[in-house]
Parts: C-alpha cells; sequence; structure tokens
C-alpha cells in the first residue's frame, strides 16, 4: 500500500477507535442511570409494602371498634 492509502487507513481506525470509545462512554452513563432506576423502583416497593401494612393494622382497629360497638352485621 502507498503511504497514502496507509494514511487513509490509519485515520479511518482512529474514527473507529474514538466512536467506539463514545459508545462505551454511552453505555457506562446508561448502565448508571438503569442502576439508579432499579433503587428507585426497590425504594418505591419497600414504601408500597408499608402502606400495605399500615392499612392492614387500621383494617384490624376498626374491625375491633366495630365489634366492640356492635356495628358489625
Amino acid at each position: 500500500m502507498s503511504s497514502e492509502t496507509d494514511n487513509l487507513v490509519l485515520e479511518q481506525l482512529r474514527l473507529i477507535r474514538k466512536e467506539i470509545a463514545e459508545l462505551k462512554d454511552g453505555q457506562a452513563a446508561t448502565r448508571l442511570e438503569i442502576s439508579a432506576l432499579g433503587q428507585q423502583v426497590a425504594g418505591l416497593t419497600t414504601a408500597v409494602y408499608a402502606g400495605h401494612d399500615r392499612f392492614a393494622v387500621l383494617e384490624q382497629r376498626i374491625e375491633r371498634i366495630e365489634r366492640r360497638l356492635e356495628l358489625t352485621d
């Protein structure tokens, strides 16, 4: 290959390496965002289950009050 051809090939290889580096950076950012979303979903799941537990406790208390006041059918 001639010197000019070598330079063209090297230039293309450099561009390819640059694009690959940019893709890797983008992939790392995407992984970080997905990890953050996973943590948020875990937090929301915990909050929902805590809410269910609190609701169940309130439901039991209301049923006990209704029984004491003889309001149940």
